[in-house]
């Protein structure tokens, strides 16, 4: 709402302008403009509200500001969280950014009066800052998923702790059916990996999350796409190259997902449990195009025709064990193949 005019607010003069206002302006603008905001990522910020945000958090206590950023640095700011991070008595601290309208309790948690007003206040500190609000909150937090968030918005490079935390959050995710939670751990968890094929087996998973639970091919792609880049040659990069192969195809691309299927099959030679699985990718995809190559693949006397149909039984016996144990199906590999 804007209203008519002059007048000062926050310190600074010109047309009288509510907060809420300015944000439906920057809201439109960011329409507008089409600005592409991937899901988790947070709202950018426009300069016009950053500066006004800043100049009004500079007018508060330093007890203040402190505490207004570890709440805004929480998924879920609560006066709970705040006072395990460290500050005593946050609904006394927090009073001058009440009175500001920049916040307000509700049921012990911290309304920010508009989202953005949260995401204005991180933008007014650096990067090692936001690092150690994050770090703070890790050490504070009282479950896995919200230690894991935080391990993971702390790292400044490749960390396994934080790599290992995000993977697990992404695996109770993924059982609890939060598919696109799920995705976006597995792939955060890949890009902190220090080991870059243990990276590639982890962003597999989260491309599998997108391509088959989530149903977006393209985001599975985009995922496998990066994932790749990264990589460096072996199973894990093979069988990501295969699964790509799979994401192309329902793409409409169906002779180059073949012929990438068949170069992952090349470099997968080191690992015959990979290699069993692009085996079965590269029969299905020639079957889509040429039912005889197909068969020849699956059933013919080379080698590669012999180790699909070992490893198809080997399958077959380990989906007929209920918890199938790693020994049992060794036994079945070794009888068989």
């Amino acid at each position: 709402m804007i209203l008519e005019g002059h007048g000062t607010y926050g310190g600074m003069t010109g047309p009288s302008v509510s907060p809420h206002g300015m944000l439906s302006i920057n809201g439109h603008a960011l329409m507008r403009r089409g600005t592409d905001i991937a899901a988790g990522e947070p709202l950018p910020v426009p300069d016009g509200l950053a500066t006004l945000t800043g100049e009004r958090l500079r007018t508060l206590p330093e007890a203040a500001r402190h505490a207004l950023l570890l709440a805004a640095t929480a998924p879920v700011p609560t006066l709970e969280t705040l006072v395990d991070a460290g500050v005593a008595e946050p609904t006394v601290v927090l009073e001058p950014a009440v009175r500001e309208r920049i916040v307000s309790f509700e049921r012990g948690l911290i309304r920010f009066e508009h989202p953005l007003l949260a995401q204005a206040a991180l933008a007014s500190v650096d990067a090692e800052t936001l690092r150690e609000l994050h770090l703070r909150l890790a050490e504070a937090a009282r479950s896995e998923d919200a230690r894991a968030h935080h391990l993971g918005e702390a790292a400044s490079g490749p960390s396994e702790e934080a790599a290992a935390a995000l993977e697990q959050s992404g695996e109770r995710a993924r059982s609890r059916g939060a598919s696109l939670d799920a995705v976006s751990l597995y792939e955060r968890a890949s890009l902190l990996t220090p080991d870059l094929e243990r990276g590639t087996a982890r962003a597999t998973i989260a491309a599998e999350g997108a391509f088959i639970d989530l149903a977006d091919a393209r985001y599975a792609d985009a995922i496998l796409a990066r994932a790749l880049e990264r990589g460096v040659p072996g199973a894990a990069r093979a069988e990501a190259m295969s699964l790509r192969a799979l994401v192309w195809y329902f793409q409409g691309r169906q002779v180059e997902a073949t012929t990438l299927c068949e170069e992952a099959l090349a470099e997968s030679k080191p690992d015959r449990v990979v290699r069993a699985k692009i085996l079965l990718r590269c029969a299905y995809l020639h079957g889509q195009l040429d039912m005889k190559r197909s068969g020849v693949a699956a059933y013919g006397s080379p080698p590669l025709g012999r180790q699909l149909i070992c490893w198809i039984s080997v399958g077959e016996v380990s989906c007929s064990l209920r918890q199938p144990s790693p020994g049992a199906v060794t036994t079945a590999r070794r009888s068989i193949c």
